[in-house]
């Protein structure tokens, strides 16, 4: 005979000979809806037990960066990477990610706040961290854009790193903590130095991987050192961090991408407090997990983003220089072309924007208040890069 009482379930003997002890039932915690978005969980602090889990982690980078000598500073500029010098951040207030999660379009590169529209690009990566912006695109060992080295050579090229760490298997990864401890004992400059510490930076903060591992697949772009600082890492570092914010769409749990540039690109355009933020380069250098926090508390306790006043200071600040002012028909033609074959990759074949754009002089938008209304944002919208953008969301 079974009797229920409550949560309580009894089972006598003689119902199951198995067993004479009294079970329990557990109560189970309730079933996270998955299509419930992560920006419309509550959270009241940046309690890591309360938060997502966000891997782009910079406190081992202040650490490192704190303690090379002089000889590979200089060679930490040399290579491109120099602005991470000024990282100052070494937590990463996790209260505010799934309100900026939810606020940036991961289709438009866009954010969306009740007062204010902008957009995010590669140009903010380099405001942020004067990272490496150069003519040619980072090799990705093991994919097409690796042409420079065969299926075998690649396979032997991450061999060739698993065995200098120890590791064993071609199905291995190289833990992040491994190579971090190689690079706080080095204490000499030179090539070695300039590929472990691209690796690290890239894998731990700029485009850090879900499973605290080494990328190899970077390996390629380290292999020739002396094209490090030719290579544009600000677009990789842009679309890895777009490619996080759509991957914890379908599992919030683990948040991939570059967080702190996401946090530094919102805070920086607006005035809190009446005050504005120094705009010299790179932006890093102007911010703390201290004031982060500050303003994260000011955005949470009003419940939404954007309730501070926009910032007059037009942004990307790289590209108020002479030579982009003009903003000219090659740089849009080539963004767009950009945009448009980083958007098909992400589509199934028949879904793919054929769109070529026209050759013509784009129309300026003189945004004198910082704010963009709806005519503006039509205006702006008929420039061919919003075109192809429009084009996109039509498609969905």
């Amino acid at each position: 005979m079974k009797k229920s009482k409550g949560k309580e379930l009894v089972i006598h003997a003689e119902d199951d000979v198995r067993s004479t002890k009294t079970m329990k039932m557990v109560s189970r915690k309730p079933k996270v809806n998955p299509e419930k978005p992560p920006s419309s969980r509550r959270i009241e602090d940046d309690d890591p037990d309360n938060a997502v889990s966000l891997k782009c982690r910079p406190l081992h980078l202040v650490e490192l960066a704190s303690g090379l000598t002089a000889d590979q500073r200089a060679d930490v500029h040399d290579i491109g990477f120099g602005g991470l010098l000024h990282l100052k951040v070494k937590r990463v207030p996790k209260n505010i990610v799934p309100m900026l999660l939810s606020a940036f379009n991961d289709g438009s590169f866009m954010f969306h706040t009740p007062s204010s529209n902008f957009l995010l690009r590669e140009e903010d990566v380099h405001d942020c961290f004067l990272l490496a912006m150069g003519p040619k695109k980072v090799p990705i060992l093991g994919t097409r854009h690796s042409t420079a080295a065969s299926q075998d050579s690649c396979i032997t090229l991450k061999d060739k790193w698993r065995k200098r760490f120890g590791v064993e298997g071609s199905s291995n990864a190289i833990l992040i903590g491994k190579l971090y401890r190689k690079l706080v004992q080095i204490k000499e400059c030179g090539d070695d130095f300039k590929r472990l510490f691209v690796l690290y930076s890239m894998s731990a903060f700029l485009a850090p991987t879900t499973n605290s591992t080494v990328d190899l697949k970077l390996l390629l772009a380290v292999k020739y050192v002396s094209e490090i600082g030719q290579l544009d890492w600000c677009s990789y570092v842009f679309k890895n961090l777009v490619k996080a914010c759509f991957d914890t769409k379908k599992k919030p749990t683990f948040i991939g991408g570059c967080i702190v540039l996401l946090m530094i690109a919102y805070f920086h355009r607006f005035d809190f407090q009446g005050k504005a933020t120094p705009t010299t380069l790179p932006l890093i250098q102007h911010w703390d997990y201290e004031r982060l926090k500050s303003g994260a508390a000011a955005e949470m306790e009003s419940g939404f983003l954007g309730n501070a006043v926009l910032s007059r200071t037009r942004y990307p600040i790289c590209m108020q220089t002479e030579s982009r002012a003009g903003m000219t028909s090659d740089l849009y033609d080539e963004d767009s072309m950009k945009l448009i074959s980083f958007l098909n990759r992400k589509r199934k074949s028949s879904q793919k924007i054929n769109v070529k754009p026209e050759k013509r002089k784009c129309t300026r938008v003189d945004n004198r208040s910082g704010v963009l209304n709806d005519d503006e944002i039509q205006d702006f919208a008929a420039d061919i890069m919003f075109h192809s953008l429009n084009l996109y969301t039509l498609l969905i």
